[in-house]
């Protein structure tokens, strides 16, 4: 398919006399889409005005066989504004695209010079930790971004961590947008050594996905941590009960310590201690 029957052609119902020095239209030179999903191409075009006033717009009336079905103007012609989607984008939809115009019953023209090409990748989410190393129970700040081309329908971000994320987009230039997910959470003992992932899912079903490894240092020592254990008293024997979200840590030692209040009461205490 060569580049000049990658067009989609708009036809104005208008009979007038047209100075052909105005033709003019805006198009961002290249833009990037994720293959599955779907892009939005920003353009903008101008015309001499005639005398009379273009009384209907034909739109897609002579688009090729591979694109039919597949490309739908989001733009308003009478504003002036040809912006084109695709979905779904495909490998083969690299272009060069340009624009063309028909005008019935009088001229048609075509903006060789004002062409768009699109780049299909698989856009990996950016992820960011406010510290690498963090200690047990503080607070940690981690936030995850990934660029898209349709502000109609941008990517829902999400996290394996529990937490209530708070989502944010902007504009980067005409054509490209971000989401930006941002998670707070308090890290715990099982954290350490975990997968922080955080998956981007496209329009489509598409999911991509970025991970970076929890690591934290202990809030009592830099070297162990201590977790309590639950006991009880059955038949003068101390039972002693780790929770199973520890079971996977390796224990380095433990202390049992029997403590007296006011001569009445005796208070055992029981710690583990762990390697990270």
């Amino acid at each position: 398919m060569d580049s000049v029957s990658r067009m989609v052609i708009f036809s104005l119902y208008v009979n007038a006399l047209i100075d052909a020095s105005s033709w003019t239209a805006e198009v961002p030179s290249s833009v990037s889409g994720m293959q599955g999903s779907h892009i939005m191409i920003p353009c903008s075009f101008n015309y001499p005005e005639p005398k009379i006033k273009p009384s209907e717009f034909i739109v897609s009336s002579n688009i090729i066989q591979d694109y039919r079905g597949c490309t739908e103007l989001v733009g308003d012609p009478r504003q002036k504004n040809c912006s084109l989607r695709i979905d779904p984008l495909h490998c083969s939809d690299k272009g060069p695209f340009n624009f063309r115009i028909e005008i019935k019953d009088h001229d048609k023209y075509l903006y060789k010079d004002d062409t768009v090409s699109i780049a299909v990748s698989s856009k990996f989410p950016r992820e960011e930790l406010t510290r690498r190393i963090s200690i047990v129970g503080e607070v940690v700040s981690a936030t995850c971004s990934v660029s898209h081309s349709c502000p109609y329908d941008s990517p829902l971000l999400t996290w394996s961590h529990s937490g209530i994320p708070i989502v944010q987009s902007q504009q980067l230039t005409v054509s490209q947008w971000e989401v930006t997910s941002s998670l707070n959470f308090t890290i715990s003992i099982t954290d350490h050594n975990q997968s922080l992932v955080c998956t981007a899912a496209y329009r489509g079903g598409k999911t991509v996905n970025k991970s970076e490894t929890l690591n934290f240092k202990c809030k009592w020592t830099t070297s162990v941590c201590l977790v309590e254990l639950y006991f009880h008293f059955c038949e003068n024997r101390i039972l002693l009960f780790l929770d199973p979200l520890y079971k996977n840590i390796p224990v380095t030692g433990i202390q049992i310590k029997i403590q007296t209040i006011m001569n009445f009461y005796y208070v055992l205490i029981v710690a583990l201690y762990y390697q990270i």
